[in-house]
């Protein structure tokens, strides 16, 4: 005589009447009928149960918010630094301008005089060597990425130490994305280098 499997989850409930399982439960090896299959979208799943599925999402939700919390308390952590550093470790840096040249005598520019001028820009604390990307070019990606001598800024910018930055990216970024401290790497080596500055300065 074959023994009819029933839906263990039914079971688990407490229900009077489980139902018949349709299905095991390929990570808590349980039986499972069809009002305890886990679903997605429009993919019903053949071999685990709803209350799997459920724990697994709780899971990673756990972990993102775990994650958010201590990019937060990371970050919260190199504005510390930046306040007791105040205006102690900065680095005076320079930028490149382009333009036309402006008449001598009455307004507008020159046509066909171009010039390069160096202008002060935002000091920024030195973080050590950061991977950037051009943002134009041909070639594999491995052969434009390149390490430069980086720094942060009051703004929480990642910047070069010298030379422009329009024409370079932070590796791994899109152009939109900005030079910022979303890269967990780059978040780690700003705030270690902060914290060595610090200890470094007796601040």
């Amino acid at each position: 005589m074959t023994t009819v499997q029933m839906c263990d989850l039914c079971i688990g409930e407490g229900h009077a009447a489980a139902l018949v399982a349709v299905g095991r439960c390929w990570e808590c090896k349980r039986g499972f009928c069809d009002s305890h299959r886990a679903r997605d979208y429009n993919t019903r799943y053949t071999d685990w149960c709803k209350g799997c599925q459920a724990a697994k999402a709780s899971r990673e939700k756990a972990k993102v918010v775990a994650e958010r919390a201590q990019r937060e308390e990371e970050i919260r952590r190199i504005r510390e630094c930046m306040e007791t550093l105040g205006e102690r470790g900065l680095v005076p840096r320079k930028r490149e301008v382009h333009g036309w040249k402006k008449k001598r005598f009455g307004k507008g520019y020159r046509p066909g005089a171009y010039e390069t001028r160096i202008e002060p820009d935002e000091p920024a604390w030195p973080i050590g060597d950061v991977k950037w990307d051009y943002l134009y070019g041909d070639g594999p990606p491995h052969e434009r990425v390149s390490s430069n001598p980086s720094g942060i800024t009051r703004k929480l910018k990642i910047v070069l130490m010298s030379g422009p930055n329009d024409a370079l990216k932070l590796a791994g970024f899109h152009r939109e994305e900005g030079n910022d401290l979303a890269r967990d790497d780059v978040r780690l080596q700003v705030l270690k280098a902060l914290e060595r500055l610090v200890s470094d300065l007796g601040a």
